[in-house]
Parts: structure tokens; C-alpha cells; sequence
């Protein structure tokens, strides 16, 4: 097994932030699947990490796309290899490890919830001493955009909650993590969910803009350290 990345895509058109750049820019072989376009998922024997990105799609769904996902994640993570599952990517893996994602009473989009506060992840006892938030602390603000949650079992752990949403970030084994929200996003992808989401095109995009712009630089510099702290966890830099 070497040290490439197996990255399962589920939006066809969408460049995932900075995940492929950053990947590239630090040369880290990775392998990237369209689910949506119906590539298949290769054998998993020759990779090191997965991860799996976010989508429209739910994984409550019966097509074959997402039984095929599921399925994929629920031998992956019976061997303890590391993953890192982005809003939906969080969602199958719980599902594929026994648990369950069901909606969430109220939805959670953008940079601030409806009293005009951040959107808020606070690190819980087991975060605070994980690897994947070494050289980060709470309060973490994060892009939220989900109408989901999920529901644990017990041999699941939660390293983040949120104000509204309680299970932001979730661990499963020693290194499968996934996160609710979308730490990811850097300002090219911002600006083309603004214009192409069907929930953030129904928004003031003005005022979206501005509530990005005050946290930026701080929203991009987090989000590489967390996921340079999963590539670490991965072994694979």
C-alpha cells in the first residue's frame, strides 16, 4: 500500500475548495472518483486514505450510487484506515458504521445562524486531546450548509458540537473523522455556491459576502491546519 489519497467525489462540477490544490501543491498522489458521473469505485487495497466530499445527494437514499458509497465505507472503516467524510461524507460514514441521519429541525446555511451569531464548534474533552485539532482551539467557525444530522451509536465520539447542531465533528475508531461543516471552502467556492446552490442563490449574496470577508482569512488558515492534521493522522505527509 503507498501513500495515495482516494478522494470519492459526489458533485460533479464542484472543485472542492482547496482539498485538490492543497493535495497537488504538496505532491500527494491522490485518486479522484466521480460518484456522480458513475465511475466506479476502485479496489482498496492500494490506498492509504479516503475521503469523501459533500453533495445534494442524502444518504438515507436507496439509489446505487449511495448503496455502493455506504458499502465502500463500511469495509474501509472495519479495517481502521483513516477517513475524512465532509457533510455528507460525515453522514455515510455514520450511517455505514451503525448509526443513523435523520433531518435536522432547522437548517443550517451560511456563516451565521438567525441571531446574527457565527455558526460555533466548541471542542469537547476527547477533541481537545485528538490529533486532527493539534494547534487549534475553541470556539472554531466554520461554512455551515445542511439540512441533516446525525444520530450516534455508542462506540462513536463527538470531538465538536455546535450551538444548534450538536454533532459536528465525530470520530469512529482510532482515525475515521467527519465534520458537518464545510471547513474546506476557500473564496472561488464560495463565490460559485453563491451562484449555483439552490438555498445560498435564494440569499441577500451581498451580505453573504460581506459575513465571509470578515472571517476569511482565519475560515482558510483553519481549515488547511485541520485537514494538514488529517493528513498527518494519515501518515501520508
Amino acid at each position: 500500500m503507498d501513500k495515495t489519497v482516494l478522494v470519492l467525489q459526489n458533485v460533479t462540477r464542484e472543485r472542492p475548495g482547496f482539498v485538490f490544490d492543497w493535495l497537488e501543491n504538496r505532491d500527494v498522489p491522490y485518486t479522484k472518483v466521480d460518484l456522480n458521473n458513475g465511475e466506479e469505485i476502485p479496489e482498496l487495497e492500494e490506498y492509504s486514505a479516503m475521503i469523501v466530499l459533500g453533495g445534494y445527494d442524502s444518504a438515507n437514499d436507496e439509489t446505487a450510487k449511495m448503496q455502493s458509497q455506504i458499502a465502500t465505507i463500511k469495509k474501509w472503516i472495519m479495517q481502521d484506515k483513516p477517513y475524512l467524510g465532509i457533510c455528507l461524507g460525515l453522514q455515510v460514514l455514520v450511517k455505514a458504521a451503525g448509526g443513523a441521519v435523520v433531518p435536522f429541525y432547522d437548517k443550517e446555511i451560511g456563516l451565521k445562524c438567525k441571531n446574527g451569531n457565527l455558526y460555533t464548534l466548541t471542542l469537547t474533552k476527547e477533541g481537545k486531546q485528538d490529533p486532527i485539532f493539534d494547534g487549534l482551539e475553541s470556539p472554531l467557525h466554520f461554512f455551515q450548509l445542511h439540512e441533516d444530522t446525525v444520530e450516534l451509536v455508542e462506540h462513536m465520539k463527538v470531538l465538536a458540537t455546535g450551538d444548534h447542531c450538536s454533532n459536528q465533528a465525530v470520530k469512529i475508531g482510532n482515525s475515521a473523522y467527519g465534520m458537518q461543516c464545510h471547513f474546506e471552502i476557500n473564496e472561488d467556492i464560495f463565490e460559485k455556491w453563491l451562484r449555483e446552490h439552490p438555498e445560498l442563490s435564494k440569499m441577500d449574496a451581498g451580505q453573504l459576502r460581506a459575513e465571509f470577508q470578515e472571517v476569511k482569512d482565519v475560515h482558510i488558515r483553519t481549515g488547511e491546519k485541520l485537514f494538514k492534521n488529517f493528513l498527518k493522522v494519515a501518515s501520508v505527509i
